[in-house]
């Protein structure tokens, strides 16, 4: 799976999992890789994980054909098709969060 962190996000499980901490502030966004799953005979990956901006979108290919995009936790959740390509950018709008802008 990959997870994808704001910069708020990023003192929990993307820290824990190898991420860095983002300043509260930032506009960026980041992402890790986790459980990364590379069959014999295939060219190995050597992303797991980076940051990314409006100007550098992160963008997923599903090559699975059972997969499903999750929200904040396994409540919420987007089921793929086989090829569906997911863009991940920040949102134009900042969000005010106990006090930080």
């Amino acid at each position: 799976g990959v997870w994808i962190a704001t910069p708020i996000g990023s003192t929990a499980a993307v820290l824990s999992a190898g991420g860095q901490r983002l300043d509260p502030e930032s506009t960026q966004l980041q992402f890790r890789v986790r459980e990364l799953y590379q069959p014999q005979g295939h060219i190995r990956c050597e992303m797991v994980g980076g940051i990314f901006d409006t100007e550098n979108p992160l963008q997923i290919t599903n090559t699975l054909r059972k997969a499903c995009l999750y929200f904040d936790g396994p409540w919420t959740k987007y089921p793929l098709q086989y090829g569906d390509i997911i863009t991940f950018t920040p949102a134009k709008h900042q969000l005010c969060l106990l006090g930080l802008k």
